[in-house]
Formats: C-alpha cells, sequence, structure tokens
C-alpha cells in the first residue's frame, strides 16, 4: 500500500497489484487502461506502473524510485526502493508491479495483502457478485465488488457532507 493525497489533503491508501506477466494484459484491457509512457513491469523486477493521476499527486515520473526512506508517511510498506517504469492512462486508478518480484522478496511477505482478482464474463458480473457477496464469507476474507466499493463511496461522501456542510457554513457565519 502507498498513500495517495486527495482532495482537502487527505492521505488515502491506495493497493499496488503484484500481476504475473500473463494477467497484465487481461487486467489492463478490463479496466480499459493503456500505457501512456514507459513500459510495463517486467517479471522480478521492482518496476511499477501507475496511472496518471497517481504519478501527479505523488509528483513522480518515469525512472523516479520511492520507498520508505523518502517519506515514512507516504511509503510506509514500501521497504525497497520500486522505479516507476510505466505510467498508465485510463479513468481507472491503477498501480501495477511484479507478483514474482513481491513473493521472493521475504520483507513484503507480512506486508503484502494476498488475493484473487475474479473477472466476469460479459453478462455475469451481477451473478459473479452476488455469489462473492453471499457465499465467500470468512473472518479472514473481504470480498470487494464493484457495487460494494461503490456503495462504501457514497456513505463515505454522505458522511462527509453531513458534517462538511455545516461547519463550513459556520465558519462562513462567523
Amino acid at each position: 500500500r502507498i498513500k495517495v493525497a486527495n482532495v482537502g489533503g487527505a492521505n488515502l491508501p491506495f493497493r499496488l497489484i503484484g500481476l504475473q506477466e500473463a494477467d497484465v494484459a487481461t487486467v489492463l484491457a478490463q479496466c480499459g487502461v493503456t500505457l501512456k509512457e514507459g513500459q510495463l513491469p517486467q517479471p522480478g523486477t521492482n518496476g511499477v506502473a501507475l496511472s496518471e493521476e497517481i504519478v501527479t499527486a505523488l509528483n513522480l515520473n518515469v525512472g523516479d524510485t520511492f520507498d520508505r526512506t523518502q517519506d515514512e508517511r507516504l511509503y510506509i510498506n514500501i521497504v525497497s526502493p520500486l522505479r516507476v517504469v510505466g505510467i498508465l492512462s485510463g479513468d481507472v486508478r491503477l498501480g501495477i508491479m511484479s507478483y514474482e518480484y513481491l513473493d521472493t522478496r521475504e520483507s513484503y511477505h507480512d506486508l503484502a495483502s494476498y488475493g484473487l482478482l475474479v473477472i466476469a464474463h460479459p453478462g455475469r458480473e451481477a451473478a459473479v457478485a452476488d455469489f462473492l457477496r453471499q457465499n465467500i464469507r470468512d473472518a479472514r476474507t473481504n470480498t470487494y465488488t464493484y457495487q460494494s466499493v461503490t456503495e462504501q463511496v457514497a456513505r463515505d461522501q454522505q458522511l462527509l457532507y453531513t458534517l462538511g456542510i455545516p461547519i463550513v457554513l459556520l465558519v462562513t457565519i462567523a
């Protein structure tokens, strides 16, 4: 995980996804993301490809490296330097790196969250999301679907508006 500044200066967690080389094209296509600049991470290397929005927020460019020694607050889980090798364009915030790199570095074993990325066949998205929400329940398992994440974002925004608008009004009146 890295943290990315959002509106209002809050640093929000953002997950880098470790992918095997064979899965990169599928994930990029599914997300509607393309390589804008540089290259995609190579297996076993410390290369990272980040969305344009993320590299802008972190003030990074192709060729830059980052780790916790540069900013403990933003990169607390980055124990060895990662190098930006590519910039991705599209509507989805995405950060990808080599699964093999993460898997062969013992220092990342306790920091990484391992999981599965499930991609439904076209037209089966709702059925797969329902199956995941209803049948994959365990104290050690978190299931995130597009619908559940969208609902959580809506709840978070509502809370922000509920708390933020009165404060802004109060400050404006004062």
